[in-house]
């Protein structure tokens, strides 16, 4: 007789808006069923969202965009992730710090930094004696 209301962490499903696919508008105020909400996925008053950008959502039935946590140092999360180790930074004229949701290009007269197992934290400036390209810091040749 009266509408139900979704369970928190929960999206609500009908005959267009199923488990597992994005929520249509075709069916939007005739549903009649929830599901838990997937793993880079998260929930409120059964609409379904996709885990904010640098962050990623492990489990499952989250009710914050933010999800479970930030990407781990060294690795990117788009939007949707599911782990924290979502996608390795890439190579040394890149780097990503916590949080980050796209890798970030090492700016000239910098070096990328390791964070990890071959992974690209931070990017710092280049130290005296050393000219960087690339990512990457090499000794000035003799007599430079």
């Amino acid at each position: 007789g009266s509408p139900t209301t979704a369970t928190a962490g929960s999206y609500t499903t009908g005959t267009y808006s199923v488990e597992g696919k994005p929520q249509s508008k075709f069916d939007e105020a005739r549903r009649f069923d929830e599901a838990v909400c997937e793993k880079g996925r998260f929930c409120v008053a059964g609409k379904k969202g996709l885990c904010a950008p640098g962050r990623y959502g492990s489990s499952t039935g989250n009710i914050k965009p933010n999800c479970d946590g930030p990407c781990k140092e060294g690795y990117y999360c788009p939007e949707g992730s599911t782990s924290e180790t979502q996608i390795r930074c890439g190579g040394t004229n890149f780097y990503c710090p916590l949080n980050s949701s796209v890798p970030l290009a090492v700016p000239e007269g910098h070096y990328s930094k390791l964070g990890g197992v071959d992974t690209r934290s931070a990017a710092e400036q280049c130290p005296r004696g050393s000219y960087c390209m690339g990512g990457v810091a090499r000794l000035c040749p003799a007599g430079r």
